[in-house]
């Protein structure tokens, strides 16, 4: 993980922890199952490991003083798996996403993260001295098979040492200038993203075309768009735009709840996202894609051809 910090931030944010999550499928004997693991079916749910780690490791224990501030800076480096992180009596605050701050504190009993998006929470440790609670993947409804008969798993543990608890500071104001992009002349493109069946063989792609045909997106610098991504299909897509930025302006109609700026947001099932996007002075082609990498290679991908 590469973390950019800011000399001006706040400096009682918390005891900052790295955590990279993702997940591993293994055979009882510890080898490798194959990556066409399920054909078709593997494919269009999207390949989950049925191990968790966090920063390589299996159930590791994070131990930390009752009372204390924590800061968690999540990556979600699984290729299928969407993380919902909860711990047991513990909420959480979200001040940043996939590119720093967003624009106002967010408080959450859970934090979603979609493969390739960042989450940045901060919260105080309610949990008495010599206790430990499991930190847990919570099942998230990304479509079907996703949550039916499936138990919450433990990620690893949070463990508090024998230290009297301590009072953390008050919260710092933490919070970001993000200016809406003005997309009152925006050029509009409509993405959707589709299954068909060749030859008997799934394959995925947008607008009804997988990427290893599909021509260009095209766009000059300087240049705002508003792309309309809908899901046509049984699961959610968090798609994923290389080298650029953008604003979320809505998920089925709805706002989102803080402004921020994103290079991965998730596409529900049937569901439709809109998002603008104003490409700056970096010519050349780009890819897009939605980053559940089974449906990227199935053909969910395309790519953008910025002019000067």
């Amino acid at each position: 993980m590469i973390v950019v910090s800011d000399p001006d931030d706040p400096t009682d944010l918390g005891a900052e922890h790295l955590l990279v999550l993702s997940d591993m499928n293994l055979n009882p004997d510890g080898s490798l199952i194959p990556g066409d693991d399920a054909g078709d079916l593997g494919t269009l749910f999207g390949r989950e490991g049925n191990t968790l780690l966090v920063n390589g490791k299996v159930n590791p224990t994070l131990t930390v003083t009752s009372g204390s501030r924590q800061r968690w800076r999540m990556l979600n480096a699984a290729k299928s798996r969407y993380f919902q992180v909860g711990v047991a009596g513990q909420s959480f605050t979200r001040i940043g996403g996939d590119n720093g701050f967003i624009a106002a504190p967010e408080p959450l009993d859970t934090v979603v993260i979609t493969p390739a998006q960042r989450a940045d929470v901060v919260f105080d440790v309610a949990l008495a001295p010599n206790g430990q609670v499991p930190v847990q993947w919570i099942p998230y409804d990304r479509g079907y098979g996703s949550v039916e008969f499936r138990d919450p798993a433990t990620i690893f543990t949070l463990a508090t040492d024998a230290n009297a608890p301590i009072a953390p500071p008050p919260f710092p104001a933490v919070s970001r200038d993000i200016e809406p992009i003005d997309v009152s002349s925006a050029t509009q493109q409509y993405l959707a993203l589709t299954e068909n069946d060749q030859d008997g063989n799934v394959v995925l792609g947008i607008n009804g075309v997988p990427g290893s045909e599909a021509q260009p997106l095209l766009a000059k610098v300087g240049e705002t768009q508003v792309w309309t991504v809908q899901n046509t299909i049984d699961w959610a897509h968090p798609f994923h735009i290389h080298g650029f930025f953008f604003q979320v302006l809505d998920t089925n109609g709805e706002p989102p709840a803080v402004a921020e700026w994103r290079d991965t947001a998730d596409v529900p099932v049937y569901g439709t996202t809109r998002l603008a996007v104003t490409f700056d002075d970096r010519v050349g082609m780009w890819m897009f894609h939605c980053h559940i990498l089974d449906h990227a290679e199935a053909g969910m991908m395309g790519m953008l051809h910025l002019d000067p």
